[in-house]
């Protein structure tokens, strides 16, 4: 055929280049299936600690002349953020939590003993 016969061609001089079709693929490979749920990271047994002592501390007045749990409620809690912050693991609220009241049971505790301490300084001694 003839130019003539097919008619003029028109070229367009800032179409884009037409873009080749994906080639099929033939494999009888499955498709990929997405990974399993990740199971929730582990939840440090510092940080649940640091927090039931925590509540200990505050919650129990045998504990206000006493402040043992409230010391170690500190501790644990201290380190139980520093793993989490390290590791990735779970927990870190609760770590906050039980060092946020073992330094309110400390400042509850240190309380106690200063009222008890002046109280018994200025107590005058009995009459006899």
């Amino acid at each position: 055929m003839s130019e003539q016969e097919q008619g003029p061609s028109v070229v367009v001089p800032d179409a884009p280049d037409p873009v080749p079709a994906a080639p099929e693929t033939t494999s009888s490979a499955p498709p990929a299936t997405p990974p399993a749920s990740a199971s929730p990271p582990r939840t440090e047994a510092f940080a649940a600690t640091s927090l039931i002592l925590g509540i200990l501390g505050l919650a129990l007045p045998c504990f206000w002349l006493f402040p043992a749990p409230q010391v170690i409620a500190v501790i644990l809690g201290h380190i139980s953020v520093s793993q989490t912050r390290a590791y990735g693991t779970g927990g870190r609220g609760m770590g906050t939590a039980g060092l946020i009241l073992g330094y309110l049971g400390l400042a509850f505790a240190l309380g106690c003993l200063a009222a008890l301490l002046v109280g018994a300084l200025t107590s005058s001694p009995p009459a006899a």
